[in-house]
């Protein structure tokens, strides 16, 4: 086996629970007893609302091959396995996910006056984030003061970066990405 099939190996065996999605606090609770009371200097991690929407880019990736249809369902996967998380107690995360379709909207933003859409974007024609040149994604997030998301919005590196839609060898694996993004 070679070196690096040794190291993938032993990253999916070193990975533990995967509770990105279960609430906590921006700070230790077992460090700040304050923590439990959710004072304002630790403020509870969350969406601001338990019913998130998003749209998935109209063109999919035509540089990569990746229909709508196809990245439409790999963010469903992305999503889907967050939300099976165990958070302890037996339930999952608190918060309902809702594919609103197709956009044909490329530009990532945040509008403080009006309704906002969590859209998930191919960049085939170009990386306009020359900070990032090696990342394969980047997620824009907006926060309040409170520490309540409220709005995300995710590019993928479809310029720079070969994916693939099957684990095969000859490309990087979307569904890791998009999931990591998720």
């Amino acid at each position: 086996m070679n070196v690096l099939a040794r190291a993938a190996l032993a990253l999916v065996l070193w990975c533990g629970s995967a509770a990105g999605y279960c609430r906590a606090t921006t700070c230790d609770s077992q460090a700040s007893p304050s923590c439990n009371d959710a004072e304002p200097a630790c403020p509870v991690q969350t969406w601001s609302r338990s019913c998130l929407g998003y749209v998935v880019d109209a063109d999919g990736s035509g540089r990569q091959g990746i229909s709508y249809e196809q990245a439409s369902d790999a963010v469903r996967r992305a999503f889907d396995t967050w939300l099976s998380v165990d958070c302890g107690g037996g339930g999952g995360p608190s918060l309902e996910v809702h594919d609103l379709g197709a956009t044909w909207w490329e530009a990532h933003e945040y509008n403080p006056d009006g309704r906002n859409a969590n859209t998930w974007t191919f960049r085939d024609e170009g990386w306009p984030h020359l900070e990032h040149t090696h990342a394969y994604a980047l997620t824009f997030a907006r926060f309040d003061q409170h520490g309540s998301m409220l709005d995300a919005d995710v590019e993928i590196n479809s310029a720079d970066h070969a994916f693939s839609l099957h684990g095969d060898l000859l490309g990087i694996d979307l569904q890791s990405v998009l999931t990591h993004e998720a």
